[in-house]
């Protein structure tokens, strides 16, 4: 009798436990279960891993790859820089499209290269990947030399009521008129308006361009109507606007920004690194502004009702037009700040802006070395703790050399060294 009980018992507990996740290999050469990579998801389960070995994955069943309602991984074995989704130029395709699938962050897509995605439909927005009511954590991943036509956003990440983790994502020349990089959009989930906030760790966006059309706005990042990401060690460097918001452009929303970087960033018109229009209260902590460049506001311009708490940051040498202008009803506060040597004005709006509690235009945060897009710290630094009275740190970078080369100088006498 006790070993019949013991066999139920056993029995029992085996069907309770779970099934083992599977792998299921995907390579073109035909040595994998699959050749192409929907067939693979398709036959995939829940938590199931979908092993794309390296190459190069073009054409039908390699493009606008879809998930259904699965939460699981996407992985490309050897990791982006051999693992490639191609959609080779091909008018209105995504790399990958998860639509209303409400996809976790127990869904994950790693270590791949998705490119030349192009949507020529208009108001069909989003390019190498489209997420649409699903938020999966996306690692180790470039998206790159995606377009969107029409008058849409979202060249590199469209989410529309998502808010995916990224993690280690590069997201470079994408082209779109709003959020060439990334664009966050609010929409309808359950019957419900949700906003999208990703949040990216350790993520770069350079050399997106807003500019197909006219009025573009978000060369890096687009986010509106509560639309909040949080970016936390993030580079943004080299993206354009034909309008304004070249770096990030907001309305109606507040972002949280720590230890962000922008870096030549341009716009025709407003905020070449970014872009604050109605009632946005971003959180901008240890960030640093250099060698932006628009006619109103080259590092951060604001307006109606912006009121962004700025903190241990530094807005220095940009090429045109002022460090930071605010247009309209805008009062931002400004603490441990440095603004140095912008092209138009130094000057700080808003309130609590005393020489006191900022460096305005007098201190250098002697970068280790601006003509080489080295903005990290020298060791003489005032915007290191032991160079201030405050001690604290300003900038969204540690100490990178032991003394600057250089002396203090405005960017006007760095520039007339060129001409």
């Amino acid at each position: 009798m006790r070993g019949s009980l013991f066999l139920i018992v056993a029995a029992l507990a085996a069907i309770a436990l779970p099934a083992p996740a599977a792998v299921l290999t995907v390579d073109w050469n035909g040595t994998g279960d699959y050749e192409t990579i929907q067939p693979a998801i398709d036959a995939a389960g829940e938590g199931d891993t979908v092993l794309v070995y390296p190459g190069t994955y073009t054409g039908d069943g390699n493009r606008d790859l879809a998930f259904g309602a699965k939460n699981i991984v996407l992985r490309g074995r050897n990791g982006r820089d051999e693992t490639f989704i191609d959609c080779q130029n091909q008018p209105s395709h995504h790399g990958i499209y998860l639509n209303n699938t409400g996809q976790d962050t127990t869904c994950v897509i790693e270590g791949l290269t998705i490119e030349y995605a192009q949507n020529a439909a208009p108001g069909d927005p989003g390019g190498g990947v489209r997420l649409r009511g699903s938020s999966p954590k996306i690692i180790d991943c470039r998206i790159r030399y995606c377009v969107v036509n029409g008058g849409a956003g979202g060249g590199g990440i469209y989410c529309l009521a998502a808010s995916p983790v990224l993690v280690n994502v590069e997201i470079i020349q994408n082209w779109a008129s709003y959020g060439a990089g990334l664009h966050c959009g609010e929409g309808y989930l359950a019957g419900h308006r949700a906003p999208s906030s990703p949040t990216l760790r350790n993520v770069t966006i350079r050399g997106n361009h807003s500019d197909v059309g006219a009025n573009c706005r978000g060369g890096g990042i687009y986010c509106s109507f509560g639309c909040n990401p949080t970016l936390i060690d993030v580079h943004i460097e080299g993206n354009d606007a034909n309008e304004e918001g070249g770096g990030i452009y907001c309305f109606k929303a507040s972002p949280s920004l720590s230890r962000v970087t922008f870096l030549d960033n341009s716009a025709d018109v407003k905020g070449g690194a970014l872009s604050l229009s109605i009632n946005c209260s971003p959180t901008i902590a240890g960030c640093t502004f250099s060698g932006n460049a628009a006619p109103d506001g080259a590092g951060i311009f604001m307006t109606n009702g912006c009121s962004p708490p700025v903190t241990n940051t530094i807005i220095a040498f940009s090429d045109d037009g002022a460090g930071v202008l605010c247009d309209g009803v805008a009062s931002p506060t400004f603490t441990y700040c440095c603004s140095f040597a912008n092209e138009g004005g130094d000057d700080l709006c808003g309130s609590a802006r005393s020489p006191a509690l900022n460096f305005i235009g007098d201190h250098d945060p002697l970068f280790c070395d601006i003509s080489e897009n080295d903005i990290t710290l020298a060791g003489d630094s005032p915007c290191l703790p032991g160079g201030n009275t405050w001690g604290e740190h300003i900038g969204a970078l540690d100490q990178g050399c032991v003394q600057s080369p250089v002396v203090n100088t405005t960017w006007g006498s760095i520039k007339a060294m060129y001409r």
